[in-house]
């Protein structure tokens, strides 16, 4: 993000959003610029090696299995205060 945060999101265009929302579904997580750092670690603590830089820490959330597996781990298993909203394209 412009501001220094970092998001993740997930598009469900499934029928049963179709049917249920009156179109696309899309669910946002955010990772504040301020917990970046704690971010980087937990990163190098999962995957091993050196703590990422601010620079390359994208490119480390592309290494997880998919988008569930890492808003999964960011949710639930990383320690960080994620947040979350849900936006509907009606």
């Amino acid at each position: 993000m412009d501001n220094g945060d970092i998001e993740v999101e997930l598009y469900d265009h499934s029928e049963a959003a179709q049917s249920s929302f009156g179109g696309d579904v899309s669910t946002i997580y955010t990772v504040d610029k301020i917990d970046l750092p704690e971010l980087a670690k937990q990163l190098a603590v999962g995957f091993g090696g050196d703590i990422p830089s601010k620079a390359t820490l994208p490119d480390h959330l592309t290494r997880f299995f998919d988008v569930q597996s890492l808003i999964e781990w960011l949710t639930s298993k990383s320690g960080l205060d994620v947040r979350k909203r849900v936006d509907f394209e009606v």
